[in-house]
């Protein structure tokens, strides 16, 4: 019997790391988001269901404004604060069936469920100018603000193809960036044929 309690509790302590490895994997360590290997599974998840249900999905794709010059300027320690108060500004703008990952390098994505185009654009807007007014503490009693460009697409306008919505969210970041930063576009609708 206490050779069967031993391997139970090893059986136990394993899998318990292996779901702390699993979630390791998924997230983040900097900012607490997920990641795009999370990420991209459950936009797809999530826009079977909105075929499915008939619930749109937007997506928000995020790119922080010149960041490289904030790193040159104030440094690494700072820019990684930047990040994690980026990362906490954009978690309180959300609803808690929202999802924000941290795609790669200083560009993140959001998953709005249920959430329409016009929807999906007003939420930018807010976090957008919820970035802009957040200072980031890059030393004792210094501060200084980053900004973000933002791109928006919805299932509701450019279908439920995720990567047809990763890119058309993707075109209208970057057309936010040429257009001067620090602003929110979306992406021009597509025909959506019969459905």
């Amino acid at each position: 019997a206490s050779r069967i309690a031993e391997q139970l509790a090893l059986s136990m302590a394993n899998l318990r790391l292996m779901r702390r490895m699993e979630n390791q994997a998924m997230t983040d360590p900097l900012t607490g988001l997920v990641n795009a290997r999370f990420f991209d599974p459950l936009v797809e998840k999530e826009l079977a269901a909105a075929r499915r249900d008939g619930q749109p999905v937007g997506v928000l794709m995020l790119d922080l404004d010149k960041f490289k010059d904030f790193n040159d300027t104030h440094g690494h320690p700072a820019g990684d604060e930047a990040l994690r108060s980026f990362a906490r500004t954009v978690r309180g703008t959300l609803r808690e069936s929202d999802t924000a990952a941290r795609y790669g390098g200083e560009e993140f994505a959001v998953l709005l469920r249920n959430t329409d185009l016009a929807s999906a654009r007003t939420v930018a807007e807010k976090m957008r100018a919820a970035i802009e007014l957040t200072p980031i503490e890059i030393g004792p009693n210094r501060f200084a603000r980053i900004s973000a460009s933002i791109g928006v697409a919805a299932s509701d306008a450019h279908g439920t193809d995720r990567m047809q919505l990763m890119r058309l969210a993707d075109g209208a970041l970057y057309q936010a960036k040429g257009s001067g930063r620090n602003t929110v576009r979306t992406a021009p609708a597509v025909d959506l044929g019969d459905g």
